[in-house]
């Protein structure tokens, strides 16, 4: 189990290098307009938006990190990292 994980950390660092290399952008660093933000453990989605976008309605801004991270019906997932927008959502 050790050098699977090994070599699938060795791949994912060779493809992220890669991206890096193609694009000129760090694989690690989210697009312009976005932070990466860790779901932590004991939030309800509902209090993640509502801290993560504290003047907006935390159903738009959950459904607006639904379609951003393509999370279907997985939804916020504690520990996973999700690209949230840093600007105001669109009218």
């Amino acid at each position: 189990m050790v050098i699977v994980l090994a070599v699938s950390f060795a791949v994912g660092a060779s493809i992220a290098a890669g991206v890096s290399r193609l694009t000129g952008t760090s694989a690690i660093e989210p697009e312009p307009g976005f932070v990466r933000v860790v779901v932590p453990a004991g939030e309800t989605p509902w209090e993640f938006a509502s801290r993560v976008a504290p003047r907006d309605d935390p159903a738009l801004t959950l459904a607006r990190l639904t379609a951003v991270n393509d999370l279907g019906s997985r939804g916020l997932v504690p520990g996973s990292v999700v690209l949230v927008p840093t600007g105001s959502p669109p009218d």
